[in-house]
């Protein structure tokens, strides 16, 4: 009797054998992971749209396209799709695998401070560090002047910034029927706000 044999699948394997370059240890369970992943993307196209583990879609979740074709105050986009300058940039970024995910806890004694000792052994300096609307959580569980700290430990340039994602009531500032808000927050402030009081609580940072 034949024996029916498994079709491989080309594109699983082509993805296997890049992110194996990398030399991270992976196992089966995680390599299956970053598959389901990957497969997500090329099945909702720019019809994908957050959503977290345990938890229903929620519908006033911009979807990609929504964010691509979204606009400033100004009504620029500024997406990096948005010129073809951009998009090459970032290209090149990820060719050269100057894209590292780091992952951690942004407030905890390892993922933060090894960045910021990779960043004073390469002499390099932060120009901008993206925090989402992580500093909510952290100020909830106690954690703030923990990052404060962390931050403090890096090397950053004159005029570096952090950009952070506002939502619900404290994005109430923003254009009518905005569901968020970005905010640019000078790092050099931020610090020296926070020792001599000035944001001691979400809210006062966010409505500096």
């Amino acid at each position: 009797m034949p024996v029916e044999r498994q079709s491989v699948d080309p594109l699983r394997l082509r993805l296997a054998g890049l992110v194996t370059r990398f030399g991270v240890a992976l196992s089966a369970d995680d390599l299956a992971t970053i598959d389901r992943f990957h497969r997500r993307f090329i099945e909702a196209g720019l019809g994908l749209r957050f959503q977290s583990t345990g938890r229903p879609p929620q519908l006033y979740y911009p979807t990609y396209r929504d964010l691509l074709l979204e606009t400033d105050a100004a009504g620029n986009q500024a997406n990096f799709l948005a010129a073809e300058e951009s998009f090459q940039f970032v290209k090149s970024l990820q060719s050269r695998d100057r894209i590292v995910p780091v992952v951690g806890d942004i407030s905890g004694p390892s993922a933060l401070q090894a960045v910021g000792r990779a960043i004073a052994a390469r002499g390099e300096r932060l120009s901008a560090f993206y925090v989402s609307n992580v500093e909510f959580y952290l100020f909830g569980q106690g954690a703030y002047p923990r990052f404060v700290t962390n931050l403090r430990g890096i090397p950053r340039s004159k005029g570096a910034v952090l950009i952070r994602s506002v939502f619900g009531r404290y994005s109430s500032f923003g254009r009518p029927g905005d569901a968020s808000q970005s905010q640019l927050h000078a790092l050099d402030d931020l610090i020296d706000g926070y020792d001599d009081g000035r944001y001691r609580s979400y809210g006062e940072l966010v409505r500096r």
